[in-house]
Formats: structure tokens, sequence, C-alpha cells
């Protein structure tokens, strides 16, 4: 009888070495090759992409119009938000620009 500690012992190393595996795996989204063309690719030209300042709350709000229909819920952004935002758009189009001259050469 001796030996039945460490039998709980051993049963709890083995259980915690078996969840470290199976919770130590890569835990990002996968996502299907096609569904991973779809996300890099630019929404519809029908997709009207808009912010507006409201000067009352202090915030831009984003909002993704087809005609008068809203199609996502609309994001509110700060002004410190919008300004880091539209320098990363700014960024990424003088980079795509960039790329894509060099890769006329």
């Amino acid at each position: 009888m001796a030996y039945k500690p460490f039998r709980y012992i051993w049963v709890l190393c083995v259980v915690a070495m078996l969840s470290s595996v199976v919770y130590g795996q890569n835990d990002s989204l996968q996502l299907s090759p096609a569904l991973q063309n779809l996300a890099l690719k630019e929404p519809p030209q029908s997709f009207v992409q808009n912010y507006t300042y409201n000067p009352n709350l202090d915030l831009y709000v984003y909002t993704v119009k087809i005609g008068d229909f809203d199609i996502r819920a609309p994001l509110t952004l700060t002004p410190e938000e919008y300004s880091a935002m539209v320098l990363r758009e700014k960024t990424k189009a003088y980079i795509d620009e960039k790329q894509q001259a060099l890769s006329v050469q």
C-alpha cells in the first residue's frame, strides 16, 4: 500500500504531459487556401467604405455600405486610432507601389 501515493503522482504526471501535448499545439486559426485568398482580396467596388468625424463625440465612425444599407456594424475610432490607421494605410500603399515598380523591371 505504500505505492498508492506514488501511483497517483505518476498518473498526474502522465496526464500533465499529455495535456501539454494537446494544448501546446499551434492554436492559430487555419483557413483553407480558398478562404485565405478571399480574406486577402479587397472588397468589391460596390462596397462604399466611409469615415465620418463626429465632433460631438470626438470620434471617427467607419461604415461599409452597399447603397443605403450598412453591411456591418459601424466601427468607432478615437482621433489617435484614426491617425495611426491612416498612417498604416498610406505606408501599405507606398510599399505596394514600390513593390509593383520593382516587379516591372
